[in-house]
């Protein structure tokens, strides 16, 4: 009546071809897994600092020059 057999540790997992497959195997594509993950993050990481930290430095930098000619225009505009 019920055909669901239940997983057990004498398990084994097989390829496409219906081979076993060995801890070596599962191990070295978890690691390839893993490696891609990894890189993954880094240009993650990459690209957040590229659109969120560079502007705000480069907005700390500008700020000074900005302020400095926008108060010489107002002060022209006073007839200074």
């Amino acid at each position: 009546m019920n055909d669901i057999k239940p997983a057990t540790s004498q398990s084994r997992v097989t390829n496409q071809t219906g081979e076993p497959v060995t801890d070596r195997q599962l191990l070295e594509a978890i690691y390839v897994s893993v490696e891609k993950t990894r890189k993954y993050i880094f240009w993650m990481n990459v690209v957040t600092i590229a659109f969120v930290v560079l502007p705000i430095l480069i907005g700390a930098i500008a700020t000074p020059f900005l302020i400095k000619g926008f108060g010489s225009y107002l002060g022209a505009l006073q007839g200074g």
